[in-house]
Formats: C-alpha cells, structure tokens, sequence
C-alpha cells in the first residue's frame, strides 16, 4: 500500500510540473502560431472525444513532467556541487590548499578552471582558510553524500522519509524555476518588459529558495547518517534499535 501511495505521489509531482512547464511553453510558442478558429465541426468532435483527449492531455503532461524534471536538474546541477562541496560532512579528509593544480592538457584545464570557478572558494569551517575546490572534490564529495544517501535509506525508514520529502519539494521548485526562465524568454521576446521583469523577480526568488532547499535536503542527509551511525555504535548483538527500522543479529544489523 505504501508503495502504490508513493508511486500515486510521483506521479501527481510529474504531473504538476508538466502542467508548469506546459504552460510556460505555452506562453513562449502561442504568439508564433497562426491558429484558425475552430469550425462547429471541430468543436463537435473536440466534444465526442473529451474523455480521451483528457486522458492524452494527463499522458502528455506526465512525459512533459518527466522531461522538465530532467532538464531542472541537470540546470541547477552546479549548485548541489555548490552546496555539497561545501559540506565538510561530505569532504571530511579534505587537504586545505589554497590553489588548484594545473592540468596537463588544455581541455582538461579548461575544465579544471570552469569547475573551480563554478564550485568557488570556500571555508570548510568558520575561522579556516578559505579552499579553492577542484574536480576531484566534487566527485569526492558526491560519492560520499550518495553512500550517507544509501545508508539513511537501507537503515532508518523514518529518516530517509525526511530526506525523500526535501527531494520531493525540491524538484517542483527547480522545474518551477525552469519555466519561469522560459516565461521570461518569452515575454522578453515580446518586449512585455513589465511582465518580463516579474517572471525574472519570481525567477531570482525561486533561485533562492533553491539553493536554500539544496542546503536542508544536505543537511537531511548527513543527520540522519549522523543518526544511524550513532545507533550502531550503541547497539549490541542481538539488541532492537529503538526509532530503527532494522535489528541487530549476531552477525550484525540487518534491515527489516
């Protein structure tokens, strides 16, 4: 039953966002199209066929949804490295250095200075020097957030919850975000320069909150692996772990 719920909650947020981006598609293409008025023939048929066009418009919106929601991740992508990197819970053995060492080849030091100028120079804590993060740190940084990630999720049900419901918050936002910079696009191409400029406020907005979603949904993770990793060193063979959805065996814990 759980997972039909979930599944129904994954679906209504696909649809949600595809309808968003839909819209903002909407408003970037409709001024380009020289539609005809619909004939009464039209409108007759358009009428016989309502149920199926509702449904071709749920399946339409849900692929748009889907597609959106890629697109939204892959656009704020930087940012999670951003944030991540930052995190000294995900980078725990990092050296501080205070430049970035350059690569052999061109393309690659290309690739080295636009990373490092993407992820910034930061301190990992307050009172240290400030680290200029490389390439090898952001995939540092995202292999360690993925196991914490697996390990909240294969130990503590109740904590991965938090975490999945930062994620879920957090792709409406970004697909959001994604169709308000189209809208912005589209009515900065029609010279609506008034209506432009609300869709860049609420994109600018939007922008924030993201990154601020980006921040709580890191600190889901690395809490409740904080958690898990706590109940484990008290646990003893053979012990149920209180608030754990999993028990201790002679062997060791093993999930539910």
């Amino acid at each position: 039953m759980d997972s039909f719920a979930d599944f129904i909650a994954n679906a209504v947020e696909f649809l949600v966002g595809g309808i968003l981006f839909s819209l903002a598609l909407v408003v970037l293409i409709v001024d380009h199209v020289d539609a005809d008025r619909l004939t009464p023939a039209q409108v007759s048929l358009l009428s016989a066929n309502s149920s199926l066009l509702f449904f071709m418009g749920i399946a339409i919106a849900y692929a748009v949804g889907v597609a959106a929601e890629s697109m939204a991740r892959w656009t704020f992508e930087w940012l999670l490295d951003r944030i991540t990197v930052r995190t000294r819970q995900f980078l725990p053995s990092r050296v501080v250095v205070t430049a970035v060492d350059a690569p052999t080849t061109g393309r690659a030091r290309l690739r080295e200075w636009i990373v490092a100028r993407a992820l910034g120079a930061h301190p990992l804590a307050p009172g240290e020097p400030k680290v200029q993060f490389t390439i090898q740190d952001r995939s540092s940084a995202r292999e360690e957030r993925e196991r914490q990630r697996s390990t909240v999720m294969t130990w503590h049900v109740s904590l991965y919850e938090d975490v999945q419901a930062q994620l879920k918050r957090l792709r409406l936002e970004r697909v959001f975000a994604l169709s308000l910079f189209v809208t912005t696009l589209a009515l900065a191409g029609r010279q609506s320069w008034t209506a432009a400029g609300w869709a860049l406020g609420g994109l600018v907005i939007m922008s924030v909150l993201v990154e601020a979603r980006f921040g709580r949904y890191c600190k889901s993770i690395y809490r409740g692996f904080e958690r898990v990793t706590e109940d484990k060193m008290r646990q003893t063979s053979g012990t149920v772990i209180t608030g754990q959805e999993g028990v201790s065996t002679a062997e060791g814990i093993s999930p539910a």
